[in-house]
């Protein structure tokens, strides 16, 4: 979710337009006053803008009150200061030109498309999406994908698709949680890091100073090198979080403050340096400890009180897998420049998660068939020294059959996703076929035979009236990888 900052210059003063009943405005020094306690460490050497963006922009874009920030801030800043910093963020919305109204119970970061499909539970939302894709994706929901000439037109559509703009039916998780709303609200899973990383340094409040003046991408990389430079294998769950979730907030507070996504991915994955897209680590982080209970994390003393009055420590884990690994493959849909990890690559924990968490089928087939399709076909989709092309796997929902157990009981579901299923996998068997005729190479020979005898099998039962036609697309594109030179 964007929110542009309206004026010619970050630092101009501009007109609060919009201010909420009931909130006070700003005086001319609230600003200045703000700003120094929200730079003020503590005895510990943290201080706000240790966890939080460089001024709090974010908490100035959502609809934080003054109680709200007053009665956060007091345990940290005591209530003096708590009340000068509450002012300040009016203060910043004047300055920045927000309204505030971004309903941090309901408004998530980044949630594509800005809304949540309608829907009480994963598989309500799955059956909202998938009946989404008549518009989203028609060439693959519109008859069937029969000629080369059809399959091309259809990977055109998939590949101009930025997934940022599709709304789904999983929730990402909110810019903060706060055990005050409820127990279930006690939760790691949000965007704001649960313990400093480092004191708060003269350096520090420089680099940020200077952002602040001049928000460029390169200032914004010189703040995240702060903690990219503190990135080990060997952190603790709780500061490797901590670590990833401070840089999402960078990205995130960037783009509420410019409307730009500031990330840069490597052409070829470095697996020793950090990792250069902290969306899909955060649920990387999730798998990993989702079966984790707290005393292991290494989270800070006086945070696991809040965190723990709720859901398990598995379950927090569990519950960020789905929405930070599908923000992280927004990022990069190809997953060619996230990692060399080969499950990574595939898709394949992404896939079964969102197989088995949700169940949500429709997103899993639109994910797989739009990362196929970047990584063989677009521009930025590839990340390898290899000639970039086509790889089959469309993993968990071929994998055991999956695509069978779900939406049994709803016809129009059910038509909606096999629709979609059937055409995609003629889609990429037609363009195996094309692929090989004119390179005359294949880089995996039986896997990919596999994958064309499960799709030939699959299409036969979600569309039984083209069986015999598909025969012959699926027939050919094995014959293709059969006759093709195999190279390693």
């Amino acid at each position: 979710m964007s929110v542009r900052i309206r004026g010619v210059h970050l630092l101009g003063v501009v007109l609060f337009l919009s201010a909420l009943p009931g909130w006070q405005t700003a005086k001319p020094d609230d600003y200045a006053a703000g700003l120094a306690i929200w730079r003020k460490p503590d005895k510990e050497g943290r201080a706000c803008a240790s966890c939080h963006s460089p001024d709090g922009i974010e908490l100035a874009a959502y609809r934080f009150d003054t109680a709200t920030i007053e009665r956060r801030a007091t345990p940290h800043l005591g209530a003096a200061d708590a009340a000068v910093l509450a002012r300040y963020i009016i203060a910043l919305r004047e300055r920045l030109g927000l309204k505030g109204d971004l309903d941090p119970m309901i408004a998530r970061p980044m949630q594509p498309g800005a809304s949540v499909l309608p829907g009480a539970t994963p598989e309500a939302r799955d059956r909202s999406f998938a009946l989404s894709l008549y518009s989203v994706l028609p060439l693959l929901m519109e008859g069937r994908i029969g000629t080369l000439t059809q399959a091309k037109a259809a990977l055109s559509q998939v590949l101009r698709l930025d997934p940022s703009q599709v709304k789904i039916g999983i929730p990402l998780d909110r810019i903060s949680e706060d055990v005050f709303h409820g127990k279930e609200h006690a939760i790691v899973g949000d965007w704001i890091p649960d313990q400093v990383l480092f004191t708060y340094s003269p350096d520090y409040e420089r680099a940020q100073g200077t952002y602040l003046v001049d928000p460029s991408d390169q200032n914004l990389k010189n703040l995240d090198a702060f903690y990219t430079k503190l990135w080990r294998a060997s952190l603790t769950p709780a500061k490797a979080l901590a670590l990833e979730k401070a840089r999402s907030l960078l990205l995130l507070q960037h783009r509420l403050r410019t409307g730009r996504l500031a990330i840069q991915l490597p052409e070829i994955p470095d697996m020793t340096k950090a990792p250069t897209n902290p969306f899909w680590e955060i649920g990387e982080l999730g798998r990993i400890y989702s079966n984790s209970r707290g005393p292991g994390l290494g989270l800070p003393a006086d945070v696991v009180p809040n965190k723990s009055e709720g859901p398990s420590f598995a379950e927090q884990f569990q519950s960020m897998r789905i929405p930070w690994l599908w923000l992280g493959w927004i990022i990069d849909p190809g997953l060619q420049r996230t990692s060399f990890d080969r499950r990574t690559r595939y898709a394949d924990w992404f896939s079964e998660f969102l197989v088995e968490d949700g169940p949500y089928p429709a997103h899993a087939a639109f994910m797989l068939t739009k990362k196929l399709a970047d990584e063989g076909y677009g521009k930025e989709g590839w990340g390898s020294p290899m000639p970039q092309h086509l790889d089959l796997n469309f993993s968990w929902v071929l994998r055991n059959d999956n695509w069978r157990t779900f939406a049994s009981h709803d016809a129009t579901y059910r038509k909606a996703l096999y629709t979609f299923l059937a055409n995609s996998f003629r889609m990429f068997a037609l363009l195996q076929t094309d692929e090989l005729s004119r390179t005359g190479v294949t880089y995996l020979r039986e896997p990919v035979v596999q994958q064309l005898k499960f799709m030939q099998a699959a299409a036969a039962v979600m569309d039984s009236a083209h069986t015999k036609e598909d025969v012959a697309v699926f027939q050919q594109a094995i014959k293709a990888v059969d006759s093709a030179k195999l190279v390693s």
